[in-house]
């Protein structure tokens, strides 16, 4: 998200205990635009989508999701 919005300090936001999985987060969006106040759900995912990585994230849901991309090559 630090690359995404140029915001160091959301640089180890991930490490907070709050975030630190990803997919417990009631309420994503009110999150982030708590974090972002400039955050809007299509033009944020598009913005942070570019810098997602398969190595990088521990997020059970995406992983779901790219495996399913996968079976389906």
């Amino acid at each position: 998200m630090a690359d995404a919005f140029g915001n160091e300090s959301l640089r180890d936001i991930g490490q907070k205990a709050r975030f630190r999985e990803a997919d417990a987060v009631q309420q994503p969006s009110v999150a982030l635009e708590r974090l972002v106040p400039e955050f809007q759900k299509v033009s944020g995912a598009r913005r942070m989508a570019r810098f997602l990585s398969r190595e990088g994230n521990r997020s059970s849901s995406f992983q779901v999701l790219l495996a399913g991309v996968d079976r389906l090559r």
